[in-house]
């Protein structure tokens, strides 16, 4: 009751101030107020109606009168909470509140406090968003005025308060996630063991994928338990063949520790280059991930591979964080050199003939190693045996050098230096850049009017003697014979190879030429024509290897000539006057009759889009045809004066198409296994500088059939702003023209008969709003073809050979001569793929190294499929083997022309020089670079440039000093880019063994929280080749991936078929931010064959966006300038946690909650109550069939909002298991919270 009182007393006062001031305000202003002027009571009235808004705003409810206060919370949704509130927000609730009771009582309250007090002579009125709660009769007024008030968290016919819960789970029934075991770049070369953990509460293993790239076939044990047998498919360079493990041995798997080894069928051919084991498996427990903090640091190892025949690993390892210690244990037997580098830090190298257990502590790697660059970063191991007698690798190198007299000119620049002196510094560098690498031997050549033998060095690793003789060079030789140079040098290369031949050009082959448009049938066994094991070859014809009209220089016995010789092609026609050109180049300008846009709407010429405000791949039509400009078609977002950007919202597109017919008689073509192309040039030119990273611009193509309907051409290579149909190109910052850029695309299945249809070529936009009118551009089309030929023929041929040591083959040299083209298969694989176009046959089209590792002991076979398309056609090959796998090479300098011969030269001396460069490519596979001191006309680069093209070499000249050591290195570079990471043994040898108890381990502290999370999942992408819609070998390979929302990527990788190149470059991005380098092996030195290959590359999760599609190109080479592209089957695999508890829901005006029917990844439906003693009739849904819930109910909102977070694959099922009996359910509930409406508006109004 005191409390009471003093409320009122408080109450009474305010009143009683406020009325002082109403009352003599009253009394001044109605002194004869038709007296006053106007001015005067416009203030009288604006004074009273702001005191009385201020006056409702300090009286709080808990001060009204008892009775009234309490018949108002008895009736209405106000309650004793609300005591505190003042009456502005107690009237605007019962007028929210919107019942008759409710708005009674609020006009209650205005009469209270405002009618009661009103001076004579003045009337009110009290209004909420315009609604009367109150008002006197206006009738005829002189003054009027009015002040207002906000009011948060109301609305008409709402509640003010609501509930809002949180909903999470505090154990799972199950969750499906994978364990990956990785192999490096290149681990090799014998059986390969890995240890692995799984967690403690393995439920059951579900699946067990295997992709790599072996050597071989292979068997597989699981903890010393045979798991299958795998057979190799295919041994593409840079691709993976893949397993799925019966399921039969899924048992074998057991919670912690588990040993796979992989047995390999042969011997030669044992090694893994690269690729993973994925193990999927059902589990209870939340976090799988099995990093322990300890005191925030985290401790982690780098298993190394069990190996049991020859050491040779090529791989890496990662640190996620800032790299605080490291230590080293090695478990190895080897009788030779061990060597073991970090990054490009030799860590160890020691050698002694027993089993070793070597510990290499912090302390001493600390002194080797720079902690600071390693942290955060992808480092190469490289960990092998070296001094071992037979092991075959690395490049012979000649270095062939003028010393005629010419070479004593001084004008090599800057300086006029001498030419005999800068040569000698730049052949010095040269040697040591080229011994700088393991395996790698250089000799010397120097000639003038002939081979000065006495300056002569065989080939050797010794630096000493090089240099020695190279500081004796001088100018005292007269001529210059290059040839001499070229014919000493191959003879030096050639004394260590036994080159046999195994198969003969000319020689007799079995051939088929019965399937010209099919392949030949399977053996009984299943086997395909070209498979070592084939049985149908007996019923194939014979003959030489030369086919077709050759001329009597090529010895013929069989004529075989393609179906259709004359060459049937047909072009469709697509509306150029000027029907001699092909393709249509718009030369004649824009051929159209009438505009008639889309499929089936008269052929009549070239249309464009409607422009009805509905463009042709969405967004606005808002565009301007300009038809052909410059001979090209064209059209622009530019519009209107002034000209700009007018699109709805600035995004557009716009499209020009033509309407064509596909005769009986083009139809008979393409029927007859012909073939269907379209292509077309096309470019986008954008306004300079206005776009940003989120807008985005599309190259867009669709043909519709007349059966089939509508179809997109190209791949989906951006899903930006919600596109979802594939496109030809894009550019993620319309700043970035397109240059123009030829695309071709095969139409052979999308023309299903003779009819009608029609082709759209254009493009689209999106573009922000901010400076949309500034974001232009053209896009432009031109040289349009649609081409049916008739179809390729094809024929097949056999041969069988004898190997009779392997072991003394190190490499095999093919040559090839086909008209069209080729695929040759040694044993069943794919050897060489002639990537055409179509070209006739020359002695030799193709020269190509073979590795050892396609021969067999014995009997071999090699196959060739022959491409045909029109006329004759030719084949031959020779197939040569050498005893080792050395590559070779020469470097001929000269500062003159050749005007010496070689002993007889008819054909001059430059022929002969060129003539004897061609012969040791082509019999030998040796390549040829040349290097010219000085500048025409006394230097003839002609017949240089010619040794280095027939040689396959590079050719580059210079008259300045430091250029000159550039190209020298550069060279260098490219001669011994040519090692590949294979071991070459011959002979007798030791086994070699590696344990796999051995590790790196590094103590890091983690760059991300690791305990922010509760729920792991590991998931792997689309390969490259899939997302990128390109399956073959780029440089760099593109590829992407889908991070969906509310979920923390704590692990990311990118995986690398890196083949005998080394993976160099990774770089990432998401739709937001720019291309970011992550790795790049040229870090740690410009060779990279000393260096390790990883096959999992790590990408900093900082990098990665959300809800969003991230994006990532990866490359492979040999040094820094060297890029031998990107896998197709490469991907990315990334490991998240979702939280297991959920925000805080919508507000709600209920919180009962409901019986939920949950999908779960594995397909089952959980019924569970949310809260655990919910007892009504409520059910609510959450499937792939539908989604149902209340969401006026608190509890309900906070459910979805949790599965939803559950749901990481985003397929409306749930990516764990949970049911009502093992899991809790907690939900947090608060109560009372402010709605976020309004504001609404109350308003007094006075007038007189």
């Amino acid at each position: 009751m005191t409390v009471q009182k003093k409320a009122i007393m408080f109450t009474t006062d305010a009143l009683i101030g406020m009325s002082l001031l109403i009352i003599a305000a009253a009394i001044i202003f109605s002194q004869d107020a038709s007296r006053m002027p106007y001015r005067y009571t416009f203030e009288q009235a604006n004074v009273i109606s702001e005191d009385f808004v201020s006056m409702l705003s300090s009286i709080e409810f808990s001060s009204v009168n008892e009775t009234l206060r309490e018949s108002i919370i008895s009736d209405t949704n106000v309650s004793s909470d609300d005591y505190g509130e003042d009456l502005v927000y107690i009237i605007g609730a019962l007028w929210a509140e919107n019942s008759t009771i409710s708005m009674s009582y609020a006009r209650q309250l205005t009469q209270a406090y405002i009618g009661a007090l009103i001076p004579v002579g003045y009337s009110y009125g009290l209004f909420i968003d315009d609604e009367e709660i109150y008002s006197d009769s206006k009738g005829d007024y002189g003054v009027l005025s009015a002040s207002k008030r906000m009011i948060s968290g109301i609305h008409e016919g709402l509640p003010t308060k609501g509930i809002s819960t949180r909903v999470s789970i505090s154990n799972i029934l199950s969750k499906n996630t994978a364990k990956f075991i990785y192999f490096g770049g290149f681990v090799g070369e014998g059986n390969i063991t890995k240890i692995f953990m799984l967690p403690d509460a393995v439920g059951s293993v579900t699946n067990v994928y295997i992709e790599m790239d072996a050597g071989t076939n292979f068997t597989m044990s699981v903890n010393e338990n045979f798991a299958g047998t795998y057979t190799m498919s295919s041994m593409v360079p840079m691709y993976a063949n893949n397993w799925t493990m019966p399921s039969s041995y899924y048992s074998l798997f057991s919670p912690r520790e588990n040993t796979i080894q992989i047995n390999f069928t042969d011997a030669q051919n044992s090694y893994i280059g690269g690729g993973y084991i994925k193990v999927a498996y059902n589990t209870s427990q939340m976090d799988t991930t099995m990093i322990d903090l300890d005191n925030g640091n985290v401790s982690e190892r780098y298993g190394f591979p069990g190996i049991n025949g020859f050491i040779n690993l090529y791989s890496s390892f990662y640190v996620p964080g800032t790299l605080n210690s490291m230590r080293i244990y090695l478990h190895i037997f080897n009788p030779y050199t061990t060597f073991l580098y970090v990054g490009n830090t030799r860590v160890y190298q020691n050698q002694t003939n027993q089993t070793q257990h070597i510990y290499i502590n912090d302390t001493a790697l600390s002194s080797m190693l720079n902690y600071a660059s390693m942290s955060e970063a992808t480092i190469p191991i490289r960990f092998g045996v070296k001094n071992m007698t037979g092991l075959g690798f690395g490049s012979d190198v000649v270095e062939v050098t003028d010393l005629s007299g010419s070479m004593g000119t001084f004008d090599v620049q800057p300086g006029n230096q001498e030419r005999i002196a800068v040569a000698k510094v730049c052949d010095k560098e040269f040697v040591d850049t080229v011994l700088a690498n393991e395996g790698q031997r250089v000799g010397l050549i120097a000639y003038g009017t002939s081979t000065d033998n006495s300056r002569t060095v065989y080939l050797t690793d010794n630096n000493v003697t090089l240099k020695a003789m190279i500081d004796g060079y001088d100018h005292d030789l007269s001529w210059t014979c290059i040839s001499c140079g070229v014919k000493s040098a191959t003879d030096m290369l050639v004394s260590t190879i036994n080159v046999t031949t195994v198969v003969n050009n000319g020689t007799i082959w079995y051939y088929n030429d019965s399937y010209l448009n099919t392949e030949p049938p399977d053996d009984s066994e299943g086997r395909k024509w070209y498979e070592y094991n084939y049985t149908l070859t007996s019923e194939w014809d014979t003959g030489n290897g030369v086919f077709g009209a050759g001329s009597a220089s090529m010895p013929i016995t069989t004529l075989l000539t393609t179906a259709g010789s004359s060459g049937n092609r047909t072009y469709v026609n697509l509306w150029d006057d000027n029907i001699t050109t092909i393709p249509v180049s718009f030369e004649t300008g824009y051929n159209s009759t009438a505009n008639t846009y889309g499929w089936n709407m008269g052929d009549d010429g070239w249309d464009h889009d409607l422009q009805d405000n509905s463009g042709p791949y969405g967004y606005d039509d808002n565009i301007d045809y300009n038809l052909v400009v410059n001979g090209m078609l064209e059209f622009d977002t530019r519009t209107g004066a002034p000209a700009r950007n007018r699109c709805a919202g600035y995004d557009c597109s716009g499209a020009y198409g033509i309407q064509m017919d596909i005769t009986p008689e083009a139809y008979s073509i393409l029927s007859s296994s012909g073939m269907a192309k379209l292509s077309f040039k096309y470019e986008w030119d954008g306004n300079d500088d206005p776009f940003w990273n989120s807008d985005e611009v599309w190259i867009k193509a669709r043909w519709t059939s007349p059966t089939t309907g509508i179809h997109y051409l190209g791949s989906e290579l951006s899903s930006a702003g919600g596109d979802t149909t594939p496109e030809i190109d894009f550019r993620d910052n319309p700043n970035n023209d397109i240059p123009l850029t030829n695309t071709v695309h095969t139409m052979t299945n999308r023309i299903e008969g003779p009819g009608t249809y029609y082709l759209e070529i254009g493009g689209k936009l999106l573009a922000s709003w901010w400076s949309g009118s500034n974001k232009w551009g053209y896009f432009r089309f031109d040289d349009i073809l649609l081409e049916i030929k008739n179809g390729t023929d094809t024929y097949y041929f056999r041969k069988n050979f004898t190997i009779d040591d392997v072991n003394k083959v190190g490499r095999g040299f093919l040559k090839v001569v086909s008209d069209d083209m080729a695929d040759i298969y040694l044993n069943g694989e794919l050897i060489d793929a002639d990537p055409g176009p179509e070209h006739d046959a020359d002695y030799w089209n193709r020269i190509e190294f073979i590795d050892r590792s396609y021969f067999r002991q014995g009997s071999n076979v090699l196959s060739a499929k022959l491409y045909n398309t029109i006329g004759s056609t030719r084949f031959d090959l020779k197939l040569e083997t050498f005893n080792n796998s050395r590559n070779r090479a020469m470097l001929i300098m000269s500062d003159g022309g050749a005007n010496r011969c070689f002993g007889a030269c008819p054909e001059g001396a430059k022929k002969q020089a060129i003539n004897f460069a061609c012969d040791a490519y082509e019999n030998y596979g040796i390549i040829s670079h040349a290097v010219g001191f000085g500048v025409p006309p006394s230097l003839d680069e002609e017949t240089l440039q010619s040794i280095a093209d027939c040689g396959r070499g590079m050719y580059r000249s210079s008259n300045n000093a430091d250029e000159l050591k550039q190209i020298y290195q550069d060279i260098a570079n490219a001669m011994i880019s040519y090692t590949t990471q294979r071991s070459n043994i011959t002979g007798e040898y030791t086994i070699t063994t590696l344990y796999p108890d051995s590790y790196i381990e590094y103590n890091y502290t983690p760059s991300v929280d690791l305990d922010y999370g509760e729920i792991s999942l590991t998931f792997d992408s689309l390969t490259f080749g899939e997302t990128s819609g390109n399956p073959g070998v780029e440089s760099p390979k593109n590829g992407s991936y889908w991070i969906p929302p509310s979920v923390e990527v704590i692990d990311a990788k990118a995986t690398s078929y890196s083949s005998e190149f080394w993976t160099s470059i990774l770089n990432v991005r998401n739709e937001t931010s720019g291309w970011v380098n992550v790795y790049n092996l040229s870090t740690y030195g410009d060779d990279f064959t000393k260096f390790g290959d990883p096959y999992i590359v790590f990408m900093p999760v900082s990098l990665i966006g959300q809800n969003q599609t991230n994006y990532v190109q990866i490359n492979t080479g040999t040094n820094e300038t060297y890029f031998t592209g990107g896998s197709p089957d490469s991907k990315v695999i990334y490991t998240i946690k979702i939280k297991g508890i959920a925000s805080y829901g919508e507000i709600s005006p209920k919180a009962d909650g409901c019986e939920w029917v949950v999908e779960q990844y594995n397909g089952n439906n959980a019924t569970i109550k949310i809260p655990s003693d919910y007892n009504g009739t409520k059910t609510c849904e959450f499937s792939s069939a539908q989604i149902v819930y209340d969401h006026d109910d608190s509890i309900d909102n906070a459910a979805i909002l949790l599965l939803q977070q559950l749901d990481v694959t985003g397929d409306n099922r749930i990516d764990i298991a949970i049911d009502q009996t093992n899991i809790n359910i907690c939900i947090i509930k608060v109560t009372d919270i402010p709605w976020m409406w309004g504001p609404a508006i109350l308003k007094l109004e006075i007038w007189k």
